[in-house]
């Protein structure tokens, strides 16, 4: 078992609660407008201005993924070797 194994578990399960709590608000907050106003307009152009401002964190979040998944395969692979020099 890798010796990061625990953190990265625990990093996991923090990120997955975040993110449900988020949902949970999101769609709270969708789910009570829709009772309040009946009929919602969406403004494309205000839409697309936000997910422009998303865009520069997904590169960073896209690398760190990456990297993870490149680092469990060597380790994975028994190339990865913290303990002992060769």
């Amino acid at each position: 078992m890798a010796p990061l194994a625990g953190k990265i578990e625990a990093r996991d399960s923090t990120t997955a609660s975040i993110l449900s709590k988020l949902s949970l608000v999101l769609g709270l907050s969708v789910f009570l407008a829709g009772l309040r106003h009946t009929t919602q307009k969406l403004n494309a152009q205000a839409a697309s201005a936000m997910a422009s401002l998303l865009t520069p964190l997904l590169l960073p979040a896209l690398l760190v993924l990456a990297e993870r998944s490149i680092l469990e395969l060597e380790w994975a692979a028994g190339g990865l070797d913290f303990c002992h020099r060769r």
